[in-house]
């Protein structure tokens, strides 16, 4: 920990950088000006880990004296990739059936060298809860699917990231006739912008592959 004399610090940021200049007072700033940039640059290069620098992050002091690197520190830092459990519920619609749903994730987010969200693949198991009405009042056929996805972050400029990303899923239980034979499905997922709420259109191929059905679904994360 170094303690500094008051004075005068100017943040210079942007997607990539963030840089602070600090002076005692304006005269310094004015003096900022007139120094070589180069050496800094210079002396970043010059450093061996930047040359295996993969997605860590960088986090510099420089003192610059007539030109020169007199001072530095670095500071190398890996981003946090996560490992996430959630929940969906939603509602969805399979050719002219309106159902509920209900699904449980598992999956790893990765970050960039910014540690903004970047990409994120995952797997699930979603069920479809279809009503039919029956002489006895109403019957519940659950179907369900196994899934995996691969999305990625495409509102990196925002705190909150907006994930798009593609998928496919195998039929692993199947009740009532919605599904017949082996059954796959391809979607599509959306988040809307800055909510949980994720649009996802799904193509499916049943009757032992040989039969196109379409769907899409309307998901809330918890």
């Amino acid at each position: 920990v170094e303690l500094l004399p008051p004075g005068w610090e100017v943040l210079i940021s942007s997607d990539k950088r963030k840089i602070r200049v600090y002076a005692v007072d304006f005269a310094g700033l004015e003096k900022i000006t007139l120094q070589d940039f180069s050496v800094v640059t210079t002396a970043l290069e010059s450093e061996e880990k930047m040359k295996k620098l993969g997605r860590n992050s960088i986090g510099s002091v420089m003192t610059l004296e007539q030109n020169k690197v007199t001072q530095k520190s670095m500071k190398y830092t890996f981003p946090g990739d996560q490992i996430f459990l959630t929940a969906k519920g939603g509602v969805g619609l399979f050719r002219d059936k309106l159902y509920p749903e209900l699904t449980a994730v598992l999956g790893l987010t990765f970050r960039d060298r910014y540690r903004r969200p970047n990409i994120r693949p995952s797997i699930s198991y979603n069920y479809m809860f279809f009503a039919e009405r029956s002489t006895e009042g109403f019957a519940m056929n659950t179907n369900s699917f196994l899934s995996g996805s691969f999305e990625f972050n495409s509102n990196k400029k925002e705190s909150t990231p907006s994930w798009s990303g593609i998928g496919v899923g195998w039929l692993m239980r199947r009740n009532g006739d919605y599904f017949t034979g082996n059954t796959a499905k391809f979607f599509i997922t959306q988040t809307l912008p800055n909510s949980r709420l994720q649009l996802v259109p799904e193509f499916y191929l049943t009757d032992d592959l040989k039969k196109f059905a379409f769907g899409v679904g309307m998901k809330f994360s918890f």
